[in-house]
């Protein structure tokens, strides 16, 4: 579950960047890595045992509706803070954003033109 989260959690950080023409660093991968993904691991080796067992049997598959609702759940938490960070930053006074910021774009044409070729 945290494996798929934190690749999640990159990927939909990276479509995001993607969508304002930007790319991540390898320092920028590194700096979450550091701050995001190592603290929890961290936290998660340290995390004890509950006080007494269930009479229950865990799940025996990783495909199952709680597991895929909760990563898809925190997924769309994710999702939905990254959005509203964006739009918040790109609402700020003081934000002076270049060309690669989202906006009215005239459109792409949908077939190259021939007479654009080497």
């Amino acid at each position: 579950k945290f494996m798929a989260l934190s690749s999640a959690i990159q990927f939909v950080t990276v479509l995001r960047l993607y969508q304002v023409n930007a790319n991540m660093s390898d320092w920028q991968f590194l700096w979450i890595d550091l701050i995001l993904i190592l603290p929890l691991a961290v936290l998660m080796a340290r995390t004890g045992p509950y006080e007494r067992l269930s009479r229950q049997r865990p799940q025996a598959t990783l495909i199952s509706l709680p597991v895929l609702a909760s990563v898809l759940g925190h997924v769309a938490l994710c999702t939905v803070f990254q959005v509203f960070a964006a739009e918040w930053t790109l609402q700020m006074a003081g934000f002076r954003c270049d060309d690669s910021c989202p906006g009215p774009r005239p459109p792409a044409p949908a077939v190259p033109l021939l007479g654009s070729c080497p």
